[in-house]
């Protein structure tokens, strides 16, 4: 999940957050043991020179944004909203989490930044889906994050990861 707030002149900007190794491409063991590194946050940048951009992610998927709301932002200025988000991103991109596909990665920190401006992400999600669609989503960052490194091969496989 990315954010991505236009201002007046039409400009795009992006708040994401994903892996390092953005093809997702590793084996179980790297997965487990080692993660994909830490999470890597794109804070307030122009679109086009986000990674998901970069990808092709950001439009060359259909669109199933949902826009936010003069009641959503309960009459705050949508560029002071933008911009606590945006700071609460680079705290998250700050702390070197360690990017885990279930439980810490981009739909934590779209949570998080959501949350940080007074925001209920389980409210404001693209139409058609529903929170259980986003994994991670309801994890605050930085918190008591998961360290994937920490995990004893038997307790991995017992408890699904």
């Amino acid at each position: 999940m990315l954010l991505v707030y236009q201002d007046e002149d039409g400009q795009e900007y992006v708040i994401r957050g994903g892996q390092e190794n953005e093809s997702g491409v590793g084996t179980t063991q790297q997965y487990l043991f080692s993660g994909f590194g830490p999470i890597l946050v794109d804070a307030g940048v122009p679109v086009e020179f986000s990674r998901d951009y970069m990808n092709r992610i950001v439009h060359d998927t259909p669109s199933t944004a949902y826009q936010l709301t003069d009641e959503d932002l309960d009459g705050r200025d949508p560029a002071d909203v933008w911009n606590t988000m945006v700071d609460s991103a680079q705290l998250i991109g700050a702390e070197n989490i360690p990017y885990h596909l279930g439980y810490q990665n981009s739909n934590s920190v779209a949570g998080t930044v959501l949350s940080s401006a007074g925001i209920d992400p389980t409210q404001v999600l693209p139409d058609g889906t529903n929170a259980d669609q986003f994994p991670g989503l309801n994890n605050t960052l930085p918190g008591d994050f998961f360290d994937p490194t920490q995990l004893d091969p038997f307790d991995a496989v017992l408890a699904g990861y």
